[in-house]
This record gives structure tokens, sequence and C-alpha cells, in this order.
């Protein structure tokens, strides 16, 4: 291991402790191989054909024989993948599960996993291959059924024993999908630290995680490095650390139906979205939001709202639910959705429909 990859893992493995995670964090190519290497046999791989061939990826499963390794996962899983995957499972009866891939595809792993880990003792790792959606480090995953409408599962068995954090398998990320998870790795730290579940401890993780955000997150759209993108990466990480013990909150209610109906990317939606909500926010958590703000290296929403406006910017993108491509119709299905989500309820301050149109109307 990387001097480097040590000093983030050290950094990572204290966050952890301070917030009572239980999943252990391993940073590194050559490290997060040799613990493959070690894993209990026989091995079931949940992942994509995209993420399979990806080079890193093959050098990180070097040990894993190709028919372990199940490519039918993809984003957005619904009922029929989930019940797919979970007898895939039953019918492999693995010792250890490894889920490698986004969001969906780590979340698809964890809730296809968590029934049989709660009868016999099954290992889960997760590996991913974005920079955002701290999915290896929380209980929770989301699904979505046929008519575009958000589910969510959680378990204590959906939190994995292992989370194993390779940078080199972000690097092929375009730019808008790289704007998209950063998106998302800002909102979970700031909702983080706002909700009505923050602790000090929480809020400490999160703050790191927006500096880390704000540091390269444009360089990483626009021109990234391999340090861009360790630095998103560990961002991401923290955030779901923070997340992981106080839950979403409005942006991500008001989020699901973009992704659900429209297809807008999960980040973006959330981004979007937190554009909206932040005047509100400022105006009924001013202490929390100071916290958000000064992480973000500004003293004003205003001037939030216009950093969030150049990172849009640097892929070619305007925040708007215009300009973004959603219909007008659009923001009075967010409103209805997020008004039955139950992560409206952990955002501080009363919201209805009045509330939340006032924030649909600031990016329509």
């Amino acid at each position: 291991m990387s001097t480097a990859a040590e000093a983030v893992q050290r950094r990572l493995v204290a966050a952890a402790e301070s917030v009572g995670s239980p999943v252990a964090i391993h940073v590194g190519l050559d490290a997060c191989a040799a613990l493959i290497d070690g894993l209990p046999r026989p091995i079931m791989v949940v992942t994509t054909e995209r993420a399979r061939r990806d080079p890193v990826a093959r050098s990180l499963l070097s040990s894993v024989r190709d028919g372990d390794i199940w490519t039918r996962a993809h984003a957005h899983p619904g009922p029929d993948l989930i019940e797919e995957t979970t007898s895939e499972i039953g019918d492999r009866a693995p010792a250890t599960i490894i889920g490698l891939g986004g969001g969906s595809v780590l979340d698809l792993t964890k809730i296809a996993a968590a029934p049989h880990r709660e009868s016999r003792p099954v290992t889960l790792v997760q590996i991913p291959t974005t920079a955002g959606t701290g999915a290896d480090v929380t209980c929770w995953g989301t699904y979505w059924l046929p008519d575009g409408t958000k589910q969510s599962f959680e378990a204590a068995a959906g939190f994995a024993d292992h989370a194993l954090l390779v940078p080199e398998l972000t690097s092929s990320m375009p730019p808008r999908l790289t704007l998209s998870t950063g998106l998302d790795a800002f909102v979970h730290a700031a909702e983080a630290i706002v909700g009505r579940r923050a602790t000090p401890a929480s809020t400490a993780v999160a703050r790191e995680a927006i500096e880390l955000v704000t540091s390269s997150i444009e360089s990483a759209v626009v021109a990234p490095t391999d340090s861009d993108r360790a630095v998103l990466v560990e961002a991401a990480t923290l955030a779901g650390l923070a997340l992981s013990i106080t839950r979403s909150a409005a942006a991500h209610a008001l989020s699901y139906s973009l992704t659900g109906v429209h297809g807008l990317e999960h980040g973006l939606a959330v981004g979007l979205m937190w554009r909206g909500l932040a005047e509100q926010i400022g105006e009924r958590s001013p202490d929390a939001m100071g916290v958000v703000l000064a992480a973000l290296g500004v003293d004003r929403v205003a001037a939030a709202g216009a950093r969030l406006d150049e990172w849009f910017g640097c892929a070619g993108l305007t925040p708007s639910m215009a300009a973004l491509g959603l219909p007008a119709h659009a923001g009075r299905e967010t409103i209805e959705q997020a008004l039955s989500s139950n992560r409206l309820e952990n955002q501080p301050g009363d919201w209805g429909v009045r509330e939340l149109s006032a924030a649909i109307a600031r990016i329509s």
C-alpha cells in the first residue's frame, strides 16, 4: 500500500470509528486485491458486464474464477431483479458476496444478500466504482417500482463487512457522471449536517467531506488527475459514513421522481433540489447551514448557490429543471412524492406544499 493510501485509510478508519460504523474500510488496489485473495470461498460477485471488463476490476478480481462473476446487475433495480439476484445467491450458496459497481449495484447486492446473511454466515464486500453514493458504508438501499416510485430497504444485514476503495476504478467516469456523483456526496454531507439526527461526530465527518468535494470537484469534472479521483472517493466515503447515522432529508425526498419517472441521474437530481431548498434551509437551520457554508468556503447562502451553479457549469449544465430537460409537470410530481417520503421528516421545520413549491420555483 502506498503512503498516500495508508494515510487515507487511517483517516477513513478513524471517521468510521467516530460514527460507530461496523464496516472495515480498505484503500488501495494491492491491499484490496490481497484481501479478496483471502476471502472465504466460494465467492459470488454481483456486477455489470461493463464493470467486469474494466482493467482495474480484472486486476482486483484476478483471484476470482470467471464463473463466480454474475453480470446481470444494472442501474435502478426493481423487484424482479432483486428476486432474481436473491435466487441466484440461494442457488450458488456463496460464503462471500461481493458487490462491484455504482450505487445501484451495491444497493442490489446488499438487498439480495440480506436474507441469506440473516440465516447463515456470509461475508459481504462492497466495491464502489463511482465516487458519490456512499452505498458501501450504509445499511440501506433503493429500488424502483415499474411506475418509477422509489422504495427503501433497511436492515442491519445491509452493512458490509468490508468496503474496498480503489480510486482507479473511477478513472473512466465521464464529466457528467463525475459531477453527478460528486453532487451526491455533497448533498449527503450537507443533509447529514442539517438533518434532525445530526450528531457532533457525524457533523465533523460530513464537514470534512464537503471540504474535500469543494477542493476537487471542478478539476475532476474538467481535467481529472489521479489525486482528484482519490479525493472524491474519500469524500464520498466520509459523506456515506455521516449519512449512515443521520439519513437523508428534503433534497432526496424531492429528487426521487426526477430519477424514477424522468430518468435524471440521482446526483444531478439531489444537487438541483438542494440548490432550490438552500435558502429555506438556511432560514430554518441557520447554525447548521453555517457549518455547510464554511465547508464550502462561502459565507452566504446565495454564494453557496453560485458555487453549485459553477459545479454544474463545469459539465456544461445549468441547474434548472427546464435546462435539464424536465417537463413542466415534473415539479408537481416531485412535491407529491416528497410529501409521502419519510426523508422529508428528517428536515427541520415545517415542509408542506407551499414551502416545497417555493423551492421548486427557484430552479424551474
